[in-house]
């Protein structure tokens, strides 16, 4: 045998060793799906043995028989406010921006689900604040189109983009406003979120806010210069809006603001 084919004989024994002490090394569906339960349920030591079983793992995926929607570890874990597993996750160098296949971050699961303390923890390690899932939907959307104000708050302290759009033409504002979050409302105005941005159907927040007849909504989007007169796709004004369903306080808010 010459040197070469010495070489490269020894070569591909090293290649087929290590394959097979790699697939050795390869967690069961079982050990998976221990680990996410772990971090579902902020169990740590549990979380802390699979890591040390198996440092290369981090990112696994669940099983397809489970999902078959990509979830990473750390997006169960912020999913379900698991912050002390969270914090274990990114010390052994989790994905921060992994996204699941609808393009849903780690941060996008605890903006929606409100889960402040983990929000602030994967934004000081560098999550995409602006990332967006498959609808366009950014962190701030979703926490602002469940009434989220204190994770609202720290997106927008860092910066998040405040009039970024959907899919289906909606704003954050928009989404408070349709879902009745006067809190959300006030700080996004404060922070300065374009009040006539209208959805693809034509849609304003101060239309959506007056059919459904939230009063003191419409006050703070009077009050910061909405579009009083302005036509959805139909021609339908704000005002045609709460007069057909009989919201009369809204009604006189509207017309007192110039509404013809």
């Amino acid at each position: 045998m010459t040197k070469i084919s010495r070489f490269l004989f020894i070569g591909l024994i090293f290649i087929f060793i290590s394959g097979i002490v790699f697939a050795a090394n390869k967690p069961s569906s079982d050990d998976t799906l221990a680990f996410y339960k772990a971090c579902a349920t902020g169990d740590i030591k549990a979380a802390e043995y699979f890591l040390k079983q198996y440092p290369n793992y981090v990112d696994i995926e669940l099983p397809s028989t489970v999902t078959e929607n990509g979830m990473t570890a750390l997006m169960m874990a912020s999913r379900y406010d698991s912050l002390e597993i969270v914090k274990l996750l990114l010390k052994n160098n989790a994905d921060v921006n992994a996204k699941n296949y609808e393009d849903a971050t780690a941060l996008m699961f605890a903006s929606f689900y409100g889960h402040l303390k983990v929000v602030k923890t994967l934004l000081m390690n560098k999550a995409d604040i602006n990332a967006k899932n498959y609808e366009d939907c950014t962190a701030l959307i979703l926490a602002s189109q469940n009434g989220h104000l204190g994770v609202v708050k720290e997106l927008l302290k860092k910066e998040s983009e405040i009039n970024a759009i959907d899919n289906f033409g909606y704003t954050a504002l928009i989404l408070a406003s349709q879902n009745g979050h006067l809190d959300v409302v006030k700080e996004l105005l404060k922070n300065k979120a374009d009040v006539n941005i209208q959805r693809s159907d034509g849609i304003s927040a101060l239309m959506i806010a007056s059919y459904l007849g939230y009063a003191d909504i419409v006050k703070e989007l009077l009050k910061n210069n909405a579009d009083v007169n302005a036509k959805e796709n139909r021609g339908l004004t704000a005002l045609e809006m709460a007069t057909e369903n009989n919201h009369n306080e809204v009604v006189n808010l509207l017309k007192s603001a110039g509404a013809k």
